[in-house]
């Protein structure tokens, strides 16, 4: 069946591969270590086909507008032209691609296995009525010159599968803590 997951989006665009560390904590007792996995965020498949319908809508539009300006306005036109393609280039290359729900080019994703009762947990301890014992995540990751601002840190959990694609489920910002310490970049989930 294979290993659930436990992803995190980081406002860097490029990590070292398997540099980062993930540790379970519970109660204060480390249960183990784990290592890091291939996955990416993908969008559901309606949204790329109400893309497409959404820039050919786009673009009837633009016809319309040029067939609506009076004769010797060809600048004009051209400029409308120009400008809508590189406006539609800009979106075709940002988000139909398999790679991206929200990621934009100056973030990347990186996940781990994590033991599916673990996500179970990490699941049940995200409703607001929780009053059991806590399981603590920690990823430490290198600092690399291109991360930026800390609030930007997202996690992200995946029910097992043979690949850590497709529905990925956030954990609420209010479980995610992430800071600079020791020259690493620790981030906390709980």
């Amino acid at each position: 069946m294979g290993h659930a997951a436990l992803g995190l989006e980081l406002p860097c665009h490029k990590l070292p591969p398997h540099h980062g560390l993930l540790m379970t904590l519970y109660q204060g007792q480390l249960l183990g270590c784990y290592p890091q996995r291939t996955g990416r965020l993908l969008p559901p498949r309606h949204l790329g086909r109400e893309l497409i319908t959404l820039l050919a809508q786009c673009e009837k539009r633009l016809r319309e507008r040029l067939k609506a300006l009076p004769n010797g306005h060809a600048v004009l036109a051209q400029h409308l032209v120009e400008r809508y393609q590189a406006w539609e280039k800009q979106v075709r290359a940002n988000y139909l691609t398999g790679h991206y729900l929200r990621i934009v080019q100056s973030e990347c994703f990186v996940c781990w296995h994590l033991p599916e009762y673990m996500r179970r947990q990490l699941e049940r301890q995200q409703a607001p009525d929780w009053k059991g014992d806590i399981l603590t995540i920690a990823v430490v990751l290198p600092i690399t010159p291109c991360l930026r601002l800390l609030d930007k840190v997202s996690a992200y959990h995946h029910a097992p599968g043979r690949n850590a694609t497709g529905h990925w489920v956030q954990v609420p910002d209010a479980h995610v803590q992430a800071c600079l310490c020791a020259g690493c970049l620790v981030v906390v989930v709980e």
